[in-house]
C-alpha cells in the first residue's frame, strides 16, 4: 500500500513530538527521550502510518492532526441545542 499511495507528510515532526512530550509530562506521563527513543518511535510509526494514510485517502477521510487548533471543540462538546449555533442539524 505504501508503494501505491507513496509517502505522505510527517504528521508528527520533531517539534510536534517535543510538544507531545511536554503535554504528557504536564499530566505526569513521561516518555523516553533521546535519539534512540526517537528512532524507535519512527520505526514503529513506519509500520502503520502508510496503511493509515492509504486507508484515510481511500475512505476520503483526512487524518486529524495530533493537536487540535486552539478553541476548537470536539464533537462530544457540542449539541444540537448549543446557543452558539453549533447545531449538527443544519
Amino acid at each position: 500500500m505504501k508503494e501505491v499511495y507513496g509517502p505522505s507528510r510527517d504528521r508528527l515532526p520533531a517539534e510536534g513530538l517535543q510538544k507531545l512530550r511536554l503535554l504528557l509530562a504536564e499530566q505526569d506521563v513521561h516518555l523516553r527521550t533521546g535519539p534512540a527513543a526517537d528512532e524507535q518511535l519512527a520505526r514503529l510509526r513506519l509500520e502503520y502510518e502508510p496503511y493509515v494514510n492509504a486507508l484515510a485517502e481511500f475512505l476520503l477521510m483526512p487524518l486529524p492532526p495530533w493537536f487540535a487548533a486552539p478553541g476548537v471543540k470536539d464533537n462530544w462538546e457540542t449539541t444540537a441545542w448549543d446557543e452558539g449555533g453549533g447545531s449538527h442539524f443544519g
